[in-house]
């Protein structure tokens, strides 16, 4: 049940379906409190997969470009869809991005730069088909009929030649720059990751580091600001953490050596004698 907004049910209270998807939708504003704000800070990241097939893609044709979607998830506050967290099957087979597809929206543009994102969209599931049993008002009798029992959350490839930017209820996946031919000269990374710092989005920046409010204690004036207080999200948490990381260690990356051999601190007997 939902936590933020509770269905205040009564007694011989005839229920109806706004009553039941009203219910729902609570429901699914808890997690975009719970997933949306505290999670992701109110950004659509991705956890993980949802990865553009490179191998061979370069100096082909963007239609035969292929997205890999089997075991992704996101977190995706700004949906068309309320609910945040999306997960795909293992098995789900992967998207071929051309018009063949019924889940894409849009299409590869030659001579300009393509943003390939995501939204999300639910509806009646035909493979939750089943049988009900439906009461006539004016003769009260019942009909049965084969209906869909479940809206099922689904994705929708975007493509386009509009800026991320602008496009706030779309998760960016990749940029790819064709030329006149419509053939892919490059093919970009521009997730947004939950546990990445680099940044996602319209100007994808691998070196990119958290950036701080304020690096200091308030000790007078607003003394509820400041330093660590600002961290509104795991997702803030996270990029903070990263990015202290990589100034005391260094690096071209918060994740990579700064030496040519690993330092490894050991516990054993003293070296030299007590």
């Amino acid at each position: 049940m939902s936590v933020l907004r509770q269905q205040n049910w009564l007694g011989q209270q005839r229920i109806d379906v706004p009553h039941l998807r009203a219910v729902e939708s609570s429901i699914a504003a808890d997690f975009d409190l719970l997933a949306g704000q505290i999670l992701a800070g109110s950004q659509p990241l991705v956890v993980k997969g949802f990865n553009v097939l490179t191998t061979g893609a370069v100096g082909n044709p963007a239609t035969s470009l292929v997205l890999n979607t089997a075991g992704g998830i996101i977190l995706h506050p700004t949906a068309n869809e309320a609910g945040t967290i999306f997960g795909v099957s293992e098995n789900q087979l992967s998207e071929l991005l051309n018009s063949t597809n019924s889940k894409l929206d849009g299409n590869f543009t030659p001579n300009t730069t393509n943003y390939i994102g995501l939204n999300l969209k639910r509806e009646a599931d035909p493979e939750t088909s089943d049988l009900v049993a439906f009461l006539d008002a004016n003769t009260l009798e019942e009909s049965i009929k084969t209906v869909p029992l479940a809206r099922t959350l689904g994705y929708r490839i975007i493509v386009t030649t509009t800026d991320f930017s602008i496009l706030p209820n779309v998760l960016p996946i990749a940029k790819v720059v064709t030329n006149s031919n419509n053939i892919v000269v490059s093919i970009e990374d521009a997730r947004p990751m939950l546990f990445r710092l680099a940044q996602g989005g319209s100007i994808p920046n691998s070196q990119s580091s958290y950036i701080w409010n304020s690096r200091r204690e308030n000790a007078s004036g607003d003394v509820f600001a400041g330093g660590d207080k600002d961290l509104s999200s795991l997702k803030n948490f996270a990029d903070a953490v990263m990015t202290r990381l990589w100034e005391l260690g260094g690096g071209e990356y918060w994740y990579r050596p700064t030496s040519d051999r690993d330092i490894k601190l050991t516990f054993g007997n003293p070296t030299l004698p007590s």
